[in-house]
């Protein structure tokens, strides 16, 4: 029986991470794999690996009909189509969870977090300005908005 992916959408401190402690199946944060597997927050040099290593964890997760969370921003259609891709050929469910939030509460947000956790405030900027509304033309079967 085919599983579901389950695509978290938003900038960063916007709540996603702490969505997913609520999720129930495998989860595949791209935070953790940089920490777990390189022991960075974020270096450009190792991105590619990073998301190697994270469509691998998701392969493996759809082809063993697992529900899978994919945890990173998936900010934008080009980001986000290899997942859906991905889960389309192993018939999985594509559902999209987009989280709202104003920039200045995003801000403060980034500003409480632990070090090791925080990120630069430019980096907020450039994903408010670059994020793209999914739709359901990408391949998503439901979407959900969350604004808290």
């Amino acid at each position: 029986m085919p599983g579901k992916l389950t695509i978290l959408i938003g900038p960063p401190a916007a709540g996603k991470t702490t969505w997913l402690h609520r999720f129930r199946g495998e989860a595949i944060s791209t935070d953790d794999i940089r920490r777990e597997e390189f022991g960075v927050q974020f270096d450009p040099r190792i991105e590619p690996a990073v998301w190697e290593i994270a469509c691998r964890r998701l392969e493996e997760a759809l082809a063993a009909g697992k529900d899978v969370c994919f945890d990173a921003t998936n900010t934008t259609r080009e980001r986000r189509r290899p997942l859906i891709k991905l889960a389309k050929e192993y018939r999985a469910a594509v559902e999209g969870i987009v989280f709202q939030q104003e920039r200045d509460v995003l801000l403060k947000r980034n500003e409480a977090r632990p070090p090791g956790k925080k990120v630069p405030p430019e980096v907020i900027e450039r994903k408010l300005r670059e994020m793209e509304i999914p739709t359901f033309a990408e391949g998503f079967d439901r979407i959900h908005f969350i604004r808290d």
